[in-house]
């Protein structure tokens, strides 16, 4: 016979197993395409602050109040900064994820031209480079909190 503390243990797993299940079906998701609970639920996505920005060597983060890039659920992302005379710019494209290596993956448009940059996501952390007017760019982000 198992203790009343065994017997609690099971009820709470099985209340689990089932509220994630009616997560899944009511929210529309194919639970057989969840390879895992990471994939489930994104842990990727939500909001990062820009702690680095250089071009050339130059600090292009002390012209700005906040440099922000936030990942979607559903692979859109959007990237927001304020200047420090209160001038807010922002960008959106959408990205790819894949949880097995971190890689990432951002796509954007600027008029007729269209990029793609990748790079790892690791420990809540991912750097951007990009060659512009022959000076490197490098942006790094790290989950906000």
């Amino acid at each position: 016979m198992q203790s009343k503390s065994a017997m609690k243990r099971i009820i709470r797993k099985t209340a689990l197993a089932a509220c994630i299940f009616a997560c899944a079906l009511f929210a529309g998701c194919d639970v057989q395409s969840l390879s895992s609970l990471g994939a489930f639920s994104e842990v990727h996505a939500g909001e990062y602050e820009c702690v680095r920005a250089t071009l050339g060597g130059t600090d292009l983060l002390s012209l700005c109040r906040y440099v922000h890039l936030t990942l979607e659920r559903g692979g859109t992302f959007t990237v927001s900064a304020k200047s420090k005379a209160g001038v807010l710019e922002e960008g959106r494209g959408r990205y790819d994820y894949d949880p097995a290596d971190g890689a990432l993956t951002l796509y954007a448009e600027r008029g007729d031209r269209r990029y793609a940059k990748q790079t790892v996501l690791r420990e809540g952390s991912f750097t951007i480079t990009h060659t512009l007017g022959g000076r490197e760019l490098i942006v790094q982000f790290r989950v906000k909190g």
